[in-house]
């Protein structure tokens, strides 16, 4: 077993951190927040860290002036905090805290493969695989809140873990178990509960149930409970009545049992899982054969300690744990009406796990890689490289999905030259007889290469889809300071608009709200294009447009009345500063 004072493995170790540093926090600034949970979260974030509605705000969290109920604190705390140095919650500080949290993760990861497999190299080859699946990174570089509460669910299982094989302070562990758990809470609400029914899921199946209830002695609750509940129970008592109904019952309850969003079929997750964890779904079928033979050992060579409960490390004792943690989720999440791959990022470790201990004992067994393995990740370079050389050799390459954009032949160029350059390294090493795993280590540097690639060369590329920076600017120079823009028909824009606009926003339902708003004096107004009959109707009379921005089904339209509004109606606008108009 390898120790941790070993330099080759510390040096692997660095590098490994090094590498997701690199991968996830350079230039997190490079494109705008894009729309429209991004600029959302900010708006909150800045609401929060510019103390514009007092003390209370810090508990009580806003979104263009009014309470906001779609998620707990932390990761509001933690963004305005970072952004409170530079006078405003940045591109950057937004996704700072989930950058930070990937960086993170990546390092649990390789403490769990130690901890369940008895083996550091395991941890490393699980780290990098997580560090390298596309999603992970992608997410790991916004402002989202799913990969700091795979962090925290990690720890939680660690602390688990460490606990069922008795390994350092009881107490220390328990600790970091429900501080985890409640940190969790506190990022995503109840959700970040699920390591518990997967504890108990996984003792269960190991026939030893009755360890559950030592876990959780009565303190225990006030690390993995009490902060949400007090920061609940704070905010109910700050806001208008009905918070707690928008908050908590309308929130979750609907989500889960009427899919207010995001409502997809049954099988959702039957194929964007095995998307969303590409390129590594390569290695699912290693992981089940491996997995299948530790399965034969273990039923003709069983391990027995004292009390009928498995040695450690068995391995595939550890496997089931980790099956219990993919599957639990995945069922929870299948039976919600709103399902997005997102939800799953909290299983992406131990997918990585599973795979990464089976190329270990892979790479360990035998000098060459599987066929099927080497064939896969072959194919991946040649697709890849296709694709470059199809790009440079066509000029580049228009996205249907985003009109007006072009992936150009330069970045064609780059792709091919990447892919390129790994398969010569990959040839290289198999020709000096170099291991395996030194091939598999060039396809992970190639990934990361390709993924900087894309965020720091290509993605700027998509603004004009993307940013609602350019629509809010616009309405912004029609707007007077401290009057609002208003969004219509279209509510998820608001936190964008108020965020990048830097002024109120009124969100328009109604025939009544869009001719107050206009009798008041509204200057601008955000609408969807092909709504604009519909707004022209309710409004009474055609209305000029002033700018436009992105294309296709998502054209944004600023509009406006005929003439400006003058004097005396602009001081009536003042009463449709925030939130909703009418019904």
């Amino acid at each position: 077993m390898e120790e941790m004072r070993e330099p080759r493995v510390r040096r692997l170790l660095a590098l490994l951190v090094a590498t997701a540093a690199l991968l996830f926090l350079l230039r997190l600034g490079v494109i705008d927040l894009w729309a429209p949970d991004e600029p959302r979260f900010a708006q909150v974030a800045e609401e929060l860290r510019s103390m514009e509605h007092g003390a209370t705000g810090l508990v009580l969290l806003h979104l263009n002036g009014q309470p906001y109920t779609q998620k707990p604190p932390l990761y509001y705390w933690a963004a305005a905090l970072l952004g409170a140095p530079g006078g405003r919650v940045s591109e950057s500080a937004a996704r700072l805290p989930s950058a930070l949290a990937g960086v993170a993760c990546v390092l649990v990861t390789v403490a769990l493969g130690r901890a369940l497999f008895g083996s550091l190299a395991a941890g490393l080859w699980s780290g990098a695989l997580l560090l390298t699946v596309y999603r992970f990174a992608f997410l790991a570089r916004r402002a989202q809140l799913d990969v700091i509460l795979a962090l925290f669910e990690c720890l939680a299982l660690l602390a688990y873990w460490r606990l069922l094989e008795e390994r350092g302070r009881r107490t220390g562990n328990l600790v970091l178990l429900h501080g985890a758990l409640g940190l969790a809470v506190l990022t995503k609400g109840p959700v970040g509960l699920l390591p518990i029914p997967i504890m108990a899921a996984h003792l269960a199946w190991e026939g030893r149930a009755g360890v559950l209830r030592t876990l959780f002695p009565p303190w225990s609750f006030l690390l993995s409970l009490a902060p949400a509940l007090l920061w609940i129970s704070l905010a109910v008592a700050f806001a208008a009545p009905g918070f707690f109904g928008d908050a908590v019952v309308d929130n979750l309850l609907g989500r889960f049992f009427s899919g207010t969003s995001h409502v997809r079929p049954v099988y959702y997750y039957a194929y964007q899982l095995p998307l969303d964890f590409m390129p590594w779904t390569l290695l699912w079928p290693l992981a089940a054969w491996t997995w299948h033979q530790e399965l034969r050992k273990e039923l003709h060579n069983p391990h027995p300690r004292e009390g009928g409960a498995p040695s450690s490390p068995a391995p595939y004792c550890a496997a089931r744990f980790l099956l219990v943690w993919i599957a639990l989720p995945l069922a929870f999440f299948t039976l919600s009406a709103g399902k997005r791959g997102l939800y799953l990022v909290p299983v992406y470790p131990a997918l990585a796990l599973l795979c990464g201990v089976a190329l270990e004992r892979s790479l360990a067994r035998r000098s060459e890689l599987p066929a099927l393995v080497s064939g896969g990740l072959a194919g991946l370079a040649a697709l890849l490289a296709a694709t470059g050389i199809f790009l440079a050799a066509n000029g580049g390459l228009s996205i249907a999905a985003a009109p007006g954009f072009t992936l150009s032949a330069g970045f064609g160029v780059l792709v091919a030259g990447i892919a390129l350059a790994a398969a010569m390294a990959w040839w290289a090493a198999a020709r000096h007889r170099r291991p395996a795993a030194a091939r598999v280590g060039v396809v992970v540097g190639g990934l990361v290469l390709l993924y900087l690639a894309l965020f720091i060369g290509v993605f700027p590329g998509f603004e004009g889809e993307k940013s609602p920076r350019p629509i809010s600017v616009a309405a912004a120079e029609l707007t007077p300071p401290g009057e609002p823009i208003a969004v219509f028909d279209h509510r998820e824009m608001a936190g964008a608009i108020a965020y990048y606009g830097r002024r109120p926003v009124a969100t328009l339902r109604s025939q009544a709200s869009v001719r107050a708003f206009l009798a008041g004096g509204g200057r601008a107004i955000i609408v969807k294009a092909r709504k604009l009959e519909r707004l022209e109707s309710i409004a009474g009379g055609p209305l000029v447009v002033r700018a436009r921005a992105r294309s296709g089904r998502r054209e944004l339209l600023v509009v406006g009345p005929q003439m400006a509004p003058e004097g005396k109606e602009r001081a009536q606008l003042r009463g449709f500063q925030h939130g909703s108009i009418g019904g």
